[in-house]
């Protein structure tokens, strides 16, 4: 496996230099890092790109060792342009278990935090933290990046009151602490 560092985190890769990011695709995932609040880096250790033909089909994340898995496929998708919403939302799945912001979500029982676990998901996965994942990767994209996104589920008002709810989750809270 070949490795380099992109913004303090090790990214391994296969060998073979065509299953391997573009330089244009690695600056794509610094940028999107360079987002991320501070407190939820400690959720991240190292991030692997895998070949085209290899598992996860798009990405996925290992809790017990906070690494992210990305498909090399997913690098020259057109939605991971300008932004990594693919490591984002597996960083969404870390951020959750680490703040038990589904469980949060889930004790709620509030019109706004019934929409957020209700939202579609269109992805290989289901259930309530597919729906977190999501809602934090549109949070990094709409609101910290300023990118609006295509999701009518996250635009204006229907947008904040799922972002109202996942701010008020552990993770972004004072009280919220990583474990």
């Amino acid at each position: 496996m070949a490795m380099i560092w992109c913004n303090g985190f090790q990214l391994t890769m296969p060998d073979d230099e065509d299953e391997q990011p573009t330089a244009g695709h690695i600056a794509i995932l610094s940028s999107t890092i360079e987002l991320i609040p501070f407190r939820h880096l400690a959720c991240l250790r190292l991030i692997e790109a895998r070949p085209r033909r290899g598992h996860p089909r798009r990405g996925g994340h290992d809790p017990s060792t906070r690494t992210i898995r990305l498909n090399r496929n997913i690098f020259s998708s057109r939605e991971n342009d300008p932004l990594n919403q693919t490591f984002l939302h597996e960083l969404g799945h870390l951020v959750d278990r680490a703040f038990g912001v589904t469980s949060f979500v889930r004790r709620l029982h509030t019109p706004d935090a019934e929409a957020l676990l209700n939202t579609s998901h269109t992805g290989d996965t289901n259930g309530a933290g597919e729906r977190i994942a999501d809602c934090y990767m549109h949070y990094i994209v709409n609101v910290l990046a300023g990118i609006r996104s295509t999701n009518r589920a996250y635009q204006d008002g229907e947008g904040e009151r799922r972002f109202r709810v996942l701010l008020a989750s552990p993770a972004f809270t004072r009280s919220g602490s990583s474990a």
